[in-house]
């Protein structure tokens, strides 16, 4: 197998794509989407249930380069409350500031606590560390 870094442009359909004139299998994109995309897949579930629409414009993706999960404190953690969908456009624009870091982390957060109450997610070792080292944002 070929190791090698890349820097994929925004669609999964141009990553594919570029990946496979590479000369990369299936097997090997999948490998490579999950070294850059490291959460876990119970993270993922959390936010099936809210069909995966953005977290800041509330879009499904359409149009503008589609949809992922994404950190909000860069790659500290694979917590859900590390987490957030947001669609590429909104993506882009994110400037990592403080506030928004605030704002995202409170939503998600918001988001996590409910899907505790109705009994589709069990909060973690690594979640209950993640929200105490963070305290001071939420």
């Amino acid at each position: 197998m070929k190791y090698r870094v890349f820097f994929f442009v925004a669609t999964l359909k141009k990553r594919v794509i570029s990946a496979e004139k590479d000369g990369y299998s299936f097997y090997d994109i999948i490998l490579i989407m999950k070294l850059q995309y490291p959460f876990l897949t119970e993270t993922r579930e959390v936010f099936f249930d809210i069909r995966y629409k953005c977290g800041e414009c509330g879009g499904n993706g359409q149009g503008c380069g589609g949809i992922g999960l994404h950190h909000i404190l860069s790659r500290v953690s694979a917590s859900p409350f590390n987490a957030i969908c947001l669609c590429s456009r909104c993506h882009s624009r994110v400037g990592h500031t403080v506030e928004e870091h605030k704002k995202y982390l409170q939503k998600t957060a918001r988001w996590v606590f409910h899907c505790v109450k109705l009994g589709n997610y069990v909060i973690r070792e690594n979640d209950k560390n993640f929200l105490y080292k963070n305290k001071e944002l939420y």
